[in-house]
C-alpha cells in the first residue's frame, strides 16, 4: 500500500482539539488504514486487493510533478467519500478525482541554477545556486527582492507550500512573503502577507522582538504595514529548513499558516479581489543595513475548487 501515501501538508485534526496540516507517514498511514476499515464496513465480502482498489479508484494522483513519483509509481491523494461510494463495484474506476484535484499554478524546485522565467528579480542579489532560491540583502537597507509570473487567482482554496531558511545579520529584520495585485488604480496591494520579525526596539507598538506575523489588506511599505499586524505567531525559526504551508480561501477570506505541520496564525481578509484577478506572489530580505537572506525552495503554488 506504500504507493497510496501521500504525506506532504495534509489537513488533519492535531492536539489540543485543534486542525492543522501535518506531515509524514505517521499521519498518512493510519488514514489509509482507517480507510479501508470504512470500506470493508460498507463491503465485509471485499478481499485486500479490491479494497486497494477501491481506495485508489476514489482517490486522486498527486499532480505535483516534484512529489508525484516513488519508486516508478504515483502518490495518491485519499477521498473517503469516493471510495465508500464505490464499495459495492470492487472493480469501479472513478473519474471524481477530477474534479477534486489540486492543479498547480506554479512549482518549482530551483535545481537547476537558472532563475526560470517564473521569477522576476525586482532588486539584485537574487540567484539560484545551490539547488535554492537565494534572496539577499546586499545593499544598505535594501536588497533581494523578486515577484513571481502572475497567475489568475481561482475561486476557491489556495495552498502555497515551501521550504525556507531565514538569516538575520543584525536586529533589524523583517522579511516575508506576500501574495499581491493590482487594484483598480494601479496600485499594489497585498491581500496578506506573512513577515518574519526580529526588531531591537519598539518604535511598531505591540510588536515582539522576535516573531512571526500576519498582515492582511495592505499596501503599505514594512514599517506601516508593521503597525496593522494584530496576528502574531510563534517565534522565527532562525538559520535552519523548516517547511511552511499557507492556505488562502477566496470564498471566506480566510488565511491560515501552518508551520512544521503545526498551526501557528489564523486570520481574515476583509477586501477580497474579485476571483480571475492576476495576482503574484512577492519575496524578499527586507532589513537594515545588509546581511539578511531569505532561502527558499521546493516551493509550490496551487488551488480546489470549493
Amino acid at each position: 500500500m506504500s504507493t497510496l501515501l501521500h504525506h506532504r501538508f495534509f489537513w488533519t485534526t492535531i492536539r489540543d482539539d485543534k486542525w492543522g496540516f501535518v506531515n509524514g507517514t505517521s499521519f498518512s498511514t493510519p488514514m489509509v488504514a482507517g480507510l479501508g476499515g470504512l470500506i470493508l464496513t460498507r463491503n465485509p465480502n471485499l478481499t485486500a486487493s479490491q479494497v486497494k482498489n477501491l481506495i485508489k479508484a476514489g482517490a486522486c494522483i498527486n499532480p505535483d510533478p516534484q512529489r508525484g513519483k516513488v519508486v516508478g509509481e504515483n502518490y495518491y491523494v485519499i477521498n473517503a467519500e469516493e471510495s465508500l461510494k464505490l464499495a459495492d463495484n470492487p472493480d469501479a474506476t472513478n473519474d471524481a478525482c477530477k474534479a477534486n484535484s489540486s492543479p498547480i499554478l506554479l512549482t518549482d524546485n530551483f535545481d537547476d541554477g537558472v532563475l526560470s522565467t517564473n521569477w522576476i528579480p525586482a532588486l539584485n542579489s537574487v540567484q539560484e545556486a545551490d539547488g535554492v532560491l537565494k534572496i539577499e540583502t546586499n545593499q544598505t537597507d535594501a536588497g533581494g527582492v523578486v515577484s513571481s509570473k502572475s497567475f489568475s487567482l481561482p475561486a476557491g482554496l489556495l495552498t502555497i507550500t515551501r521550504k525556507v531558511k531565514l538569516h538575520y545579520a543584525n536586529n533589524f529584520a523583517m522579511p516575508r512573503i506576500s501574495l499581491s495585485y493590482f487594484d483598480n488604480s494601479n496600485v499594489e496591494q497585498h491581500i496578506f502577507s506573512i513577515y518574519y520579525g526580529n526588531m531591537s526596539y519598539n518604535d511598531l507598538g505591540h510588536i515582539p522582538v522576535d516573531g512571526t506575523f500576519l498582515a492582511l489588506d495592505s499596501s503599505n511599505p514594512h514599517w506601516g504595514v508593521a503597525r496593522d499586524m494584530t496576528v502574531a505567531g510563534s517565534p522565527v525559526i532562525w538559520d535552519n529548513w523548516f517547511e511552511e504551508s499557507i492556505t488562502y480561501d477566496q470564498i471566506t477570506g480566510e488565511v491560515r499558516y501552518s508551520r512544521n505541520g503545526q498551526e501557528q496564525i489564523i486570520g481574515k481578509v476583509s477586501t477580497l479581489p474579485p476571483s480571475g484577478t492576476p495576482v503574484w506572489l512577492v519575496m524578499d530580505a527586507w532589513g537594515w543595513f545588509t546581511g539578511h537572506s531569505h532561502y527558499v525552495d521546493d516551493l509550490t503554488v496551487s488551488y480546489k475548487n470549493k
